[in-house]
């Protein structure tokens, strides 16, 4: 008997520990980010989010930063 493809997806992904890369969106890329993030390690959000803010332009990164700073107040 085999195990459905969602079963084997999830215990690959348990097995491997990590998302991999984001994959190219095709909707809303706010949500297809949120959703890799969930299964994305520690070192993977890491990593993508500073490659990210690197290749930003600058008016992009001060929003960035405008945008978390108050997270970090509540935090």
């Amino acid at each position: 008997m085999a195990l459905p493809t969602e079963a084997v997806e999830t215990v690959e992904f348990e097995a491997i520990k990590h998302a991999g890369g984001p994959s190219p969106t095709f909707l809303n890329p706010l949500d297809d980010a949120r959703f890799w993030a969930s299964y994305a390690s520690r070192a993977e959000l890491k990593a993508y989010c500073l490659a990210s803010f690197e290749v930003m332009r600058s008016e992009d990164q001060a929003g960035f930063i405008g945008q978390i700073s108050p997270m970090e107040a509540a935090a």
